[in-house]
């Protein structure tokens, strides 16, 4: 953590509980049928999204780092989603991690791309209890 802002470590720390709980909240949601999967994927991209850019902020780097590779993928899935396209086709649509040299890998649907977030929820948790 930047050192001029460490008198804000207790409200970084607060913020990324929060999004941590909202991922712990939607996630699970991937691998049943969501009533709105729209809102499903909107809240999962915007507590990553806000999760880097807080991190990136406060001088997270390591957290920041982690989250870039997901928020980008999500972002596609996201756009794929809100234009209509169901969830398998959204998912199969990105290659994860997006902008890997040579490609990454298709994530094969909804409880596989749930199991990568619950596992990188859990990995970010124990990042934000580091700071």
């Amino acid at each position: 953590m930047d050192p001029k802002l460490e008198k804000y470590r207790d409200s970084f720390i607060k913020e990324m509980n929060s999004r941590l709980e909202v991922l712990k909240e939607y996630v699970p949601k991937l691998k049943g049928k969501p009533a709105n999967i729209k809102l499903t994927v909107e809240e999962i991209y915007r507590a990553y999204h806000s999760i880097k850019g807080t991190a990136a902020f406060m001088g997270c780097v390591e957290i920041a780092n982690q989250i870039r590779p997901l928020e980008k993928y999500l972002y596609q899935v996201r756009a794929s989603v809100t234009e209509g396209k169901d969830i398998r086709e959204a998912i199969a649509g990105v290659e994860f991690p997006p902008d890997q040299e040579g490609g990454g890998k298709i994530i094969g649907g909804p409880r596989e791309l749930a199991s990568l977030l619950s596992q990188s929820t859990a990995d970010l948790e124990q990042l934000v209890k580091k700071v």
